[in-house]
């Protein structure tokens, strides 16, 4: 009996009329075979995602079956997704029965195309603590070559330590995610780009973890350096923030194992924030466990950012979405809502002068504005990764505006009504 779960990718290739094509706008119509080119009835398919989706949900996550043909219709995705993932989407199937998997990227939904399945392959590794004690539901994740789109689905280590990662396609490149900011050494950041062959078991090096991460201590001041009690501090993959004791002390633990260190603090009152970046095995801040005082984070009003956005002809851009550079990923309400106070959002529209205001920024965060033209009537639009100002990284000062002063695009905006996703300023 063959497993129950496979996930593939349908790797485009141009072959008769008719195998696949862009019926309507993000609808997707196509035919998988099996191996000896005949018809695949009863094959998942769905697409490759943005991000991983969690939980894992079959119903959502493939939503057609192809027919007694090989045939499916594949319903419109998440039109923000289907943009950002223009150059590149990418489809997926699935033959619960026969581990079959194949995959592809498509170039042209225009062109007919059709996908052949092919043995599965998978991933084996060990997974273990400073101990060498066998570690469970330590998760692990594939991304699928060069679009960079998440296999929408989790494997976890079982109760031996024992991780198989698959039904994984053969002949495409894949990297595995999993939770390397607790790892003890460099053993997976190093694996790169994974290529199977088809029905093929690899076995990847041990994992080793710490589940608890690193813990550092230290101390919460304000600006006359008088200690804070009541701060909350977080910092990313820490489920719940910890709170400063009565004389500004705290400590937080899960932490990254090694690398950079980020910590961002709350004022339990006052619109007052603190943020740091680090790696405590390096440099002036080698903060130790041991030391409450090691570690110093100093309270500090927010500080604004603001510029102007001219076209070539020195005209103002009016709708251009201007974002930080910075996305709050912090399991932290408090943060949020004190940000959303001190007039923090998401994004900003440039005004009729071309003018924007990026408000409620934390000194000691890395801000890197970028822009982009938000078609009329248009809600949303892409971010793309190119042309971001230069990459210009703004150093936030405590309460005072920092003005970029004019700022041109890369390239003019798009006339009235033109189509096409709007191009990232």
């Amino acid at each position: 009996m063959r497993s129950l779960k496979l996930l593939a990718t349908v790797v485009l290739c141009i072959l008769c009329p008719g195998s696949l094509l862009l019926a309507q706008e993000g609808e997707i119509r196509g035919q998988v075979l099996y191996p000896e080119g005949t018809p695949a009835p009863g094959v998942k398919v769905g697409r490759g995602t943005l991000g991983r989706r969690m939980p894992y949900d079959p119903a959502r996550d493939f939503p057609a079956t192809t027919d007694e043909n090989g045939r499916f219709v594949l319903p419109p995705g998440d039109r923000i997704g289907q943009l950002l993932a223009a150059g590149r989407p990418a489809i997926l199937a699935l033959d619960p029965e026969q581990q079959l998997a194949g995959v592809a990227f498509l170039e042209d939904p225009q062109q007919p195309v059709a996908v052949q399945l092919r043995q599965a392959g998978y991933l084996l590794a060990q997974v273990r603590d400073a101990q060498g004690r066998p570690l469970a539901s330590v998760p692990a994740y594939v991304i699928l070559g060069p679009a960079g789109l998440h296999w929408p689905s989790e494997w976890q280590s079982d109760a031996r330590g024992q991780l198989r990662i698959g039904p994984l396609p053969p002949g495409v490149d894949l990297q595995v995610v999993t939770d390397t900011r607790l790892a003890l050494d460099d053993a997976w950041s190093d694996l790169g780009n994974l290529l199977l062959t088809p029905g093929e078991e690899r076995r990847l090096p041990p994992l080793r973890i710490n589940p608890q991460g690193r813990s550092l201590k230290g101390l919460i001041v304000d600006a006359e350096r008088q200690p804070v009690p009541g701060t909350q501090v977080s910092s990313p993959g820490v489920a719940q923030p910890v709170t400063a004791g009565q004389d500004g002390s705290f400590e937080i633990s899960g932490l990254n194992q090694r690398g950079r260190v980020l910590l961002v603090a709350v004022h339990p009152r006052d619109l007052l924030f603190a943020a740091v970046q680090f790696d405590p095995d390096r440099g002036r801040r080698r903060a130790a466990p041991s030391s409450s005082a090691s570690l110093r984070l100093v309270l500090r009003p927010p500080g604004v950012v603001a510029g102007q956005v001219l076209d070539h002809e020195d005209h103002p851009v009016v709708g251009v979405q201007v974002r930080s550079g910075w996305h709050n990923d912090l399991a932290f309400p408090e943060l949020e809502r004190r940000l959303a106070q001190a007039g923090f959002r998401e994004h900003v529209l440039t005004d009729g002068q071309g003018r924007f205001r990026l408000e409620g920024l934390i000194p000691g965060l890395p801000y890197t504005p970028s822009g982009m033209f938000l078609p009329p009537g248009a809600s949303r639009a892409p971010l793309w990764p190119q042309d971001r100002w230069e990459n210009r990284r703004v150093l936030v000062k405590p309460g005072e505006t920092v003005d970029l002063g004019q700022i041109k695009p890369p390239w003019p905006p798009p006339p009235p009504g033109a189509s096409g996703p709007p191009p990232m300023y």
